[in-house]
């Protein structure tokens, strides 16, 4: 049994004084109970929960809509409204907050009437969507959850809770194979959770993050039919266990009222706070109301700014530049082909800072934006910054918006004191020094 399974509860309790930053067990234990108690987690452990949720379809079930009719079912509160449309699209609707919280974003947009759409619990796993056009011989897969086991079993079905999550369930394994919530959110006055066997997945669903019923929560990655670990908190054996995202930032996974592993982002005064998994596999805790990130299971490394182009132009330090020495606090990226090519997110973050304004994108060395012409600065939850300059364009509406690495946020320009196209590249540590950044990335 590999390491994200099993746990000796020696090492366990290792793990936990050392989340806490306590070496007496009393000592972890009185902190423990203080912090539970302070806010009042009341996570159910049972992992057969699933029997009070409305059951959508067992295994092997299939439900139909076509131009005629739609399909409707309702969570047990009746709040949360999932429908199998004559469009085919599978929607799950709030009826307390008025709106879509999540759908499958299939189905047709016109001629609906010549199409009868499936939706099926296959018996391994999967749950998947169909179309069979009225004229045509075959059924054709239109969307799946990709959450196949490889083997059947009856004791599968798709669930909805009065939470407003839609998911698949393998009764005897005792876990979540999918889920349509890709993040659980807490406010300032009550905590949210994951109680055992309940799982988050990532919105292209190749990754899903269980809090599994040993008390191990961990991060697998779906390849080939497989799931494959990439995180856990390492914490097996510790059957009843509980996630609970507090009002203080802080991801805390309890035991009873012993912490048995925690983020150590604890912050005040208490707002809300969001738990997500990303498309990259990657846990994220995020401060909702100014969307920066406190907490990454993932620790980034700055990759390049400009794919495919790796000519430094003008490095880190001293030089000579409009007739006077200065001192070049980047570097400059550039070759001949290098205009209008993509500038990407060096690191995820959140977009603080921008200057969209100058039309000067010849290289006439105007003062716009400060001489950086167009510009953007991204902060990264580390505290550390980055700075993309003299762009030639930058994305819209992205100013106070999350980033992710890799993700455009403009293209290369030879806006303000620049003498031909080329992307000024800074990082600047926490403490708001910029640094070499060739220290920190390469081509």
């Amino acid at each position: 049994m590999n390491r994200f399974m099993k746990k000796t509860a020696a090492a366990v309790m290792s793990a936990a004084m050392l989340a806490t930053g306590t070496a007496a067990p009393d000592a972890l234990m009185n902190r423990n109970a203080s912090l539970f108690d302070a806010f009042s987690i009341t996570a159910s452990a049972r992992s057969d929960k699933y029997t009070e949720d409305t059951l959508v379809l067992a295994a092997n079930a299939s439900a139909y809509s076509s131009g005629s009719s739609a399909q409707t079912w309702y969570s047990p509160n009746r709040r949360y409204v999932l429908t199998l449309t004559i469009l085919g699209n599978l929607r799950l609707y709030d009826t307390a907050a008025s709106r879509v919280i999540w759908q499958s974003n299939t189905g047709v947009a016109t001629n609906y009437s010549t199409h009868t759409f499936r939706l099926t619990m296959q018996n391994d796993g999967k749950l998947v969507l169909s179309d069979t056009p009225r004229l045509s011989p075959k059924s054709y897969e239109i969307w799946d959850t990709k959450s196949s086991t490889g083997a059947g079993s009856n004791s599968i079905s798709l669930r909805l809770s009065n939470e407003g999550e839609l998911y698949v369930y393998h009764h005897d394994r005792r876990q979540s194979l999918w889920s349509s919530r890709s993040q659980i959110e807490c406010t300032a006055a009550d905590n949210s959770y994951l109680r055992s066997s309940q799982c988050l997945t990532s919105p292209d669903f190749n990754y899903r993050a269980i809090m599994q019923c040993d008390g191990n929560f961990v991060v697998y990655n779906r390849k080939d039919g497989k799931d494959i670990p990439v995180w856990d908190t390492k914490s097996a054996d510790q059957g009843g266990a509980f996630l609970a995202m507090q009002q203080d930032g802080n991801l805390v996974l309890y035991n009873g009222k012993t912490v048995l592993w925690a983020s150590n982002t604890s912050k005040k005064p208490y707002e809300a706070y969001i738990l997500s998994l990303g498309n990259d596999g990657a846990l994220r805790v995020i401060r909702k109301s100014n969307q920066a990130e406190v907490w990454n299971s993932k620790v980034e490394k700055f990759t390049w700014p400009v794919p495919g182009h790796g000519t430094i132009s003008s490095g880190y330090g001293e030089r000579w530049f409009n007739n006077q020495y200065q001192f070049h606090t980047g570097i400059d990226i550039s070759d001949g082909s290098i205009a209008g090519q993509p500038v990407v997110a060096s690191k995820s973050g959140v977009l603080r800072v921008q200057n969209t304004v100058c039309s000067h994108d010849n290289g006439t060395l105007c003062s716009c934006g400060g001489g950086y012409g167009k510009w953007v600065i991204i902060e990264h939850s580390d505290g550390t910054t980055t700075r993309y300059a003299h762009l030639r364009t930058i994305k819209t509406n992205l100013n106070g918006q999350r980033v992710n690495q890799g993700d455009q946020i403009g293209t290369v320009g030879s806006t303000g004191q620049s003498t031909g196209p080329h992307l000024h590249f800074e990082i600047r540590n926490a403490q708001g020094n910029h640094v070499n950044p060739l220290n920190y990335v390469h081509a």
